[in-house]
């Protein structure tokens, strides 16, 4: 399939059933990864957001070719100010395994986003589970990771209040 193909009909016809059968497609008959970058930096919103949409998506499915390029499409986020693309780009986050080069960065986001009440809440729950992924991998963060959590305020939306709640559980059976 063709990136810019791949644009149109997601702008033509924005569905949750478009995107899985999109997701499929692309499963069976590729895609230039190359290309799809180059297209994505070019494409104006809302259509970039649509990409990054069906892009998480994806990574569910085959979360190599995106582990592969996780340098530039971590870039791409840092430079984002879209709320909708970030919080594609963390979801996306959460379903790679990140490498060495960009785990410490992606945790370092983490720690800052989870506390910020700028932040939309999605962002900030999709940072929780990275930063909860990283603990896991380096047992030696679990300490710090469970504080951020526990110094939430009370007051946080309920969604952050339950992946607070859940995460400290997970934390604990880690030490």
């Amino acid at each position: 399939m063709i990136t810019t193909q791949l644009a149109q009909i997601l702008t033509e016809n924005r569905t949750k059933q478009t995107v899985d059968r999109l997701v499929n497609e692309v499963l069976k008959t590729g895609l230039d990864w190359d290309q799809f970058i180059e297209i994505f930096l070019s494409t104006p919103l809302p259509s970039k957001w649509y990409l990054t949409w069906w892009l998480s998506h994806y990574a569910e499915e085959d979360p190599e070719p995106i582990e592969s390029r996780q340098a530039l499409f971590w870039e791409v986020l840092i430079e984002n100010t879209h709320p909708s693309i970030e919080r594609d780009f963390w979801k996306l986050l959460t379903r790679i395994s990140l490498n060495d080069d960009l785990i410490g960065k992606a945790y370092d986001e983490a720690m800052r986003t989870i506390p910020s009440q700028k932040r939309a809440v999605a962002v900030r729950a999709y940072a929780m589970e990275v930063a909860f992924n990283v603990a896991k991998r380096y047992p030696d963060l679990t300490h710090e990771v469970k504080l951020i959590f526990e110094n939430l305020s009370p007051e946080e939306p309920a969604s952050i209040q339950a992946r607070k709640r859940n995460f400290l559980k997970k934390l604990k059976r880690l030490t």
